[in-house]
């Protein structure tokens, strides 16, 4: 079996595209024994060499104007064409539709198309689409905009997430009582600069605590992920050092990490976790670790305010509207109220375990790949 991912990566989209079809082609080239290869952009802050680390063949569009969906096309049905096409073809890009789609059809490069989609805001000429976020009206976004005879495979209990949270999340047992442990990590490139603000809402957060209660003499953990996408990282890691150094070690310690591998660990240590919308939403859910969330894509807020609302997640609003002050105060609000992050924990795991089929994550997916006839 020959299968295609066309997904790209760059400082502006950030790394979580290419993340989640890295997982999907792991689990396609062990389960279905296929042949994958990625047809990507070469924009700044790509993610190519990273793909031909994991053992990966990417073929490079090397274009570099805006994106235009028939230019893209042609190019995508160029090499198509030098390896005789594929069985798949897997698309995850917000700036690819129908048109785009059919273009490839009409070649005869591509036999069946898979769309991996959060959006519904555009149509799409596909087999399968995947959507793997939790909307109130899940079950009827995307009524129109696919064909009728279209596999939709939707909500969180089809996440994309590695193989490590999976066999973690079925695993692990929460019983923290108390904030101690803290995770910071708002995705590999954190384009808005969450993460310096939310290192500013801690220091403020510990001046509270000190101040205002007897605790503050048992220790807080904090580990600060970066992406190696991230240009703050010099400013975040310094940022760090200066808090170690305000604060002594038998209040707090900071930890600071560049491109961890073994991201499932560090969630399951966490009691909470500072963080932003996108697919690490799901990779906290399945580990059941209660989240402040904020939204840094226009794509993030509806997901997050409908997870809220059920009580998976903390959801403190978009970016630009989230300050130093409102993180701070959400962080001493679980502090304060440690009750709470069981009831987080719960809401989790009956989001996660909502499969209509009994069949979960990949292996959800996979089967819906089988049943369409090569």
């Amino acid at each position: 079996m020959q299968v295609a991912f066309r997904v790209d990566a760059s400082y502006s989209i950030g790394t979580g595209h290419v993340m989640r079809c890295l997982t999907l082609a792991h689990e396609i080239k062990e389960r279905l024994d296929a042949d994958v290869i990625f047809l990507c952009r070469t924009d700044p802050g790509n993610m190519c060499d990273y793909i031909a680390a994991q053992g990966y063949r990417v073929y490079p569009i090397r274009i570099s104007q805006p994106l235009q969906q028939q230019v893209d096309a042609r190019t995508v049905q160029d090499i198509l064409v030098q390896i005789s096409g594929v069985d798949w073809l897997i698309v995850d890009h917000y700036s690819l539709d129908a048109t785009w789609e059919r273009m490839i059809r009409i070649s005869g490069e591509a036999r069946h198309i898979f769309v991996i989609d959060d959006l519904a805001n555009r149509s799409h000429d596909c087999e399968i689409l995947l959507d793997q976020n939790y909307y109130d009206d899940m079950q009827i976004r995307y009524g129109g905009l696919v064909p009728a005879t279209c596999k939709c495979l939707l909500g969180p209990s089809y996440a994309l997430l590695r193989p490590q949270f999976k066999e973690v999340g079925e695993k692990v047992s929460r019983h923290a009582e108390q904030v101690r442990h803290v995770l910071l990590f708002f995705g590999g490139s954190d384009p808005t600069g969450e993460t310096e603000k939310a290192l500013c809402a801690w220091d403020m957060f510990l001046e509270r605590v000190c101040k205002e209660t007897e605790d503050c003499f048992f220790p807080f953990h904090v580990d600060v992920i970066v992406g190696a996408s991230n240009s703050l990282q010099e400013r975040i890691e310094e940022k760090c050092r200066v808090l170690n150094e305000k604060y002594p070690n038998h209040i707090c310690r900071i930890m600071y990490y560049c491109q961890v591998e073994n991201m499932a660990d560090f969630m399951i240590n966490a009691d909470i976790s500072l963080g932003a919308g996108g697919v690490t939403t799901w990779e906290r859910c399945c580990v059941g670790l209660p989240s402040l969330v904020v939204a840094v894509a226009d794509n993030q807020v509806e997901m997050a305010k409908a997870v809220d609302k059920v009580g998976a997640i903390r959801y403190l609003g978009w970016h630009e509207e989230v300050t130093a002050d409102s993180m701070s105060d959400a962080l001493y609000d679980m502090f304060s109220q440690p009750h709470q992050l069981r009831l987080f924990t719960e809401a989790c795991a009956r989001l996660m375990n909502n499969s209509e089929d009994n069949l979960s994550g990949v292996q959800g997916i996979i089967h819906g790949m089988k049943e369409v006839k090569l």
